[in-house]
């Protein structure tokens, strides 16, 4: 069952960014398992370093060790990719991980300036927005907030100009680029790689299939993202729509996701109207159905409950 868990930089002793660590990967190799495009491309079976180096060969300049001198990141290359003498790689198609929204300390002290500089909003309302941005703040570096990025073309850096790193507005320029409007998403690429990155994103139909790919999201989301990614955040209430976006909608929608088949197990046992099962009853069946443990099953009712698929009517009983 998928849990969201935050991810430490200091793995096996070796330091690397989080969201492209052997955790991350581990998290990209179930939730991505399943995935056409990725799977035909892509495997995910095999995890490299990718740190630049002078090698004894003239087109060759990364090799798969880890660094000591910086944060490490692990990718997962393109099917067919050679790598030399088992450690030397050329420059190739590779997806690494990306945290999607960016809730870090810095950013998230530029936010805290907006809401405590903002003088429209009533005392009430900058207490409730602080206390939200906390909330995204411990999401920064959790699993709900990861996903897979074509590191070949620079897109991270090029999101990252954004002064907020925002994922939506990455999304609105995604779409620009699909719709023949702007090539923000390529400034940040040598012109060595621009090609590479051109029939990358080509690849795929529209910015519909590409988030549908890789962040798992619909039209109706990819649409609202497009719309708030054009917008600027300068005051609460654009900030608190921005976290909503993320907390309420985009968060939310990954973990039905990650969790449909636990979700939907629990929804057929209440399909005929009127169905009531205690707890007991419940995890009994969760255990024998999922082979889930008890502290799994009671993190699911509580999620059920929270999304209103139960509904508890006393004494550790539920019906829908």
């Amino acid at each position: 069952m998928f849990k969201n868990k935050e991810i430490v930089e200091m793995q096996q002793g070796i330091k690397y960014d989080p969201d492209s660590s052997p955790a991350a990967l581990e998290h990209y190799k179930q939730v991505y398992r399943n995935s056409d495009y990725i799977n035909k491309h892509y495997d995910l079976q095999k995890q490299v370093f990718y740190n630049y180096c002078k090698t004894g060969y003239s087109d060759v300049n990364y090799i798969n060790k880890p660094s000591k001198y910086k944060d490490n990141r692990l990718y997962i290359l393109e099917k067919g990719t050679e790598i030399i003498d088992n450690q030397y790689i050329r420059a190739a198609y590779r997806l690494g991980g990306e945290c999607d929204f960016n809730f870090n300390n810095k950013k998230c002290d530029m936010f805290l300036k907006i809401i405590k500089d903002d003088t429209d909003t009533s005392e009430k309302e900058k207490k409730m927005a602080i206390k939200q941005l906390s909330r995204c703040h411990k999401k920064h570096h959790t699993l709900i907030n990861f996903s897979l990025m074509q590191a070949i073309g620079n897109m991270q850096t090029a999101k990252g100009r954004n002064r907020f790193d925002r994922f939506d507005t990455f999304i609105y320029e995604l779409n620009n680029y699909y719709q023949g409007l702007s090539d923000v998403v390529l400034q940040a690429s040598s012109d060595s790689n621009m090609q590479a990155l051109k029939e990358f994103l080509d690849s795929f139909k529209d910015v519909y299939d590409y988030c549908k790919t890789f962040y798992f999201i619909d039209k109706n989301l990819v649409d609202e993202m497009i719309k708030s990614g054009s917008k600027p955040i300068s005051n609460t209430i654009e900030l608190v729509r921005y976290m909503n976006l993320a907390e309420k909608k985009y968060w939310s929608t990954k973990e039905f996701i990650f969790l449909q088949k636990e979700f939907l197990t629990i929804q057929d046992y209440f399909l005929d109207g009127g169905v009531v099962l205690s707890k007991e009853e419940l995890s009994t069946k969760l255990e024998n159905d999922l082979g889930l443990d008890q502290e799994d099953i009671d993190e699911l009712i509580t999620k059920c409950e929270e999304r209103g698929f139960i509904t508890s009517i006393g004494n550790n009983n539920y019906t829908r």
